[in-house]
């Protein structure tokens, strides 16, 4: 299966290039990492509710872990998530996990969320 190449902002990258593999699974995830829920006009309960825990303030960090894990094993091309660490920097969260993706094993992947832009 193929995708089409995205850039680091989430745009089509120039030259609407298409990507594949191991790529296009790191893509799939990301994306589903930068969805923030009721952004999606299909369906508002898509997504991740970064706004409420911005709002609560004091989300605990396992709670914010578990849902990163669901959204990342629901990305097509992954068996698991091995390990997972989550940190807060004021409107920044930090996204680190070892992912077992299919035909490539354990990679480490990282992202970085920045809430409210």
């Amino acid at each position: 299966m193929t995708d089409v190449l995205l850039n680091n902002e989430g745009d089509i990258a120039p030259g609407a290039s298409h990507t594949s593999g191991l790529q296009e699974t790191v893509q799939k995830i990301a994306i589903r990492l930068k969805t923030h829920r009721g952004e999606w006009l299909l369906n508002e309960d898509e997504g991740i509710p970064y706004l409420s825990w911005v709002q609560a303030r004091n989300t605990p960090l396992d709670d914010v872990e578990s849902v990163m894990i669901s959204e990342i094993e629901a990305a097509d091309g992954v068996i698991s998530v091995d390990d997972i660490s989550v940190s807060v920097q004021g409107s920044e969260i930090d996204i680190r996990a070892g992912v077992v993706v299919e035909d490539y094993g354990l990679q480490e992947f990282q992202e970085v969320i920045k809430i409210g832009e």
